[in-house]
């Protein structure tokens, strides 16, 4: 078994932070529970996967010397009963001593609402507070805002792991204990996937802008893998991230994986045509990206370190469409969305998004999914071949009952332009999505030994 290259060696250790995400994690990780109970799985697994002998033949001895911490979120005097955020450190050993620190961050769980929040909540910024966005009291609209800033979703997750502490101790106290004993230069890497690929460049560039409470002599060597991260701030972060961070930084992306084009406008644009000739755009994909032009128009988002290609990996023509992560329930919901937002519902209630996506749900499972011979698996070639015709006639009177102006002949034409051919390609987009990002990666990274050992423990 061949050692990894020290890119692969991170990515697995960035990897290994989503041991907790449902659908995706380390299988014998629990996934849902109270934040004592989770906190206590991530703390048995995860140093089960990184002193497994075979692990330790591809990435070499790293030892966990902080966390893993796990957020979650409070909300109604309750808690989403999922990790919502999760941050470790680990370190690799030379003989006696420690000789570099890597701090990975888990990426989205599609189970935790507040991370998704923290991936879109961008309509709003904050001001940079030289790394601590969110002791700025006031959340402040974009339009016409200068300054260097992140989006409120940012701010958000980067207060969750700033705050997180591990046996009495921050992370920023524990690097200063490090910092303070130490009479090397000591290498210290950040490193996440989606979410994580955000947010691990934003705390690094935080704790670069702090390094006088932690690392006042400069031992500290802070280098970024990113990996498959969307925009966290706008043009004047980027500026400061790239000038401060820019030349030990190695981003990961895909030219074909939509997350990393999210929230620049032009880097949107581009991911209606993604995937053509396999794909072409029509209204749907179009709406759907154009509302998340609409999230952060006026952000001024720009993507940082963007002189650094993406790879190119082809279009999946033989993909295999899970429906474990391809939740036929959330895409409807998706797709009523962005219909009523196309009628010109601005802001529709969610019990009429609800009501909506109930109607086109029910047309996905019985002209789609009841022709599948498997639950699980749903072939492009299925999806070809269908012909999902919600039925239009339910949600024109949903929606009549909704807007009592709203003429009956100017619904039929936009519902029907709408589902015209469109809702099949649409499908296909949002599964060649979610397999370029989830997939792709790893594939390209070309970790197949560890994932194989990190999925089954």
């Amino acid at each position: 078994m061949t050692q990894y290259n020290k890119q692969q060696q991170i990515y697995c250790l960035s990897w290994a932070s989503n041991l907790l995400c449902p659908g995706w994690g380390s299988k014998p990780a629990l996934k849902r529970g109270t934040q004592s109970e989770l906190q206590k799985s991530a703390t048995t697994i995860l140093p089960e996967i990184l002193s497994a002998p075979k692990v330790q033949q591809l990435i070499g001895t790293w030892e966990l010397v902080w966390g893993p911490v796990v957020y979650q979120h409070p909300r109604n005097g309750t808690t989403s009963g999922v990790a919502d955020n999760l941050m470790y450190m680990a370190a690799k050993r030379d003989g006696d001593e420690f000789d570099s620190y890597v701090i990975s961050i888990a990426g989205t769980s599609k189970a935790s609402l507040y991370s998704i929040v923290e991936d879109v909540y961008v309509w709003e910024t904050k001001l940079w507070n030289n790394g601590k966005p969110w002791n700025v009291d006031l959340i402040e609209k974009v339009e016409d805002k200068i300054g260097i800033r992140v989006s409120a979703g940012m701010s958000l997750a980067l207060k969750a792991v700033c705050e997180m502490t591990s046996d009495g101790k921050s992370l920023m106290d524990y690097l200063k204990e490090v910092m303070r004993s130490t009479k090397k230069p000591m290498p210290i890497i950040f490193t996440g996937f989606s979410l994580g690929g955000s947010l691990s460049p934003t705390l690094a560039l935080s704790f670069s802008d702090r390094r006088s409470e932690w690392d006042p002599e400069n031992k500290a060597d802070l280098s970024v893998l990113p990996i498959a991260g969307f925009t966290p701030g706008n043009k004047s972060f980027a500026e400061h991230y790239d000038q401060n961070l820019g030349k030990v930084t190695d981003r990961v992306w895909s030219q074909v994986d939509l997350i990393p084009h999210w929230w620049e406008q032009k880097l949107l644009d581009e991911a209606k045509t993604m995937y053509e000739p396999y794909l072409r755009p029509n209204l749907l994909i179009d709406l759907l990206i154009d509302f998340f032009k609409f999230l952060s128009k006026d952000g001024n988002y720009q993507q940082i370190c963007s002189d650094i290609p993406g790879y190119s990996l082809r279009y999946n023509l033989a993909i295999s469409n899970y429906l474990d992560y391809l939740d036929i329930p959330d895409l409807s919901k998706l797709v009523a969305r962005i219909i009523l937002l196309h009628l010109g519902f601005k802001d529709p209630r969610q019990e009429l998004i609800a009501e909506v996506g109930e109607i086109i749900e029910k047309a996905i499972k019985d002209d789609l999914i009841g022709h599948s011979p498997s639950p699980k698996i749903l072939s492009e070639e299925i999806i070809n071949k269908a012909k999902i015709k919600p039925d239009i006639e339910k949600i024109i009177v949903r929606l009549q009952k909704e807007k009592l102006d709203l003429a009956r002949e100017f619904l039929i034409n936009k519902l029907q332009e709408i589902f015209a051919e469109n809702l099949t390609d649409f499908i296909k987009y949002v599964a060649q999505v979610i397999y370029q990002h989830l997939h792709g990666n790893p594939n390209y990274l070309n970790i197949p030994e560890f994932l194989k050992i990190y999925d089954n423990g």
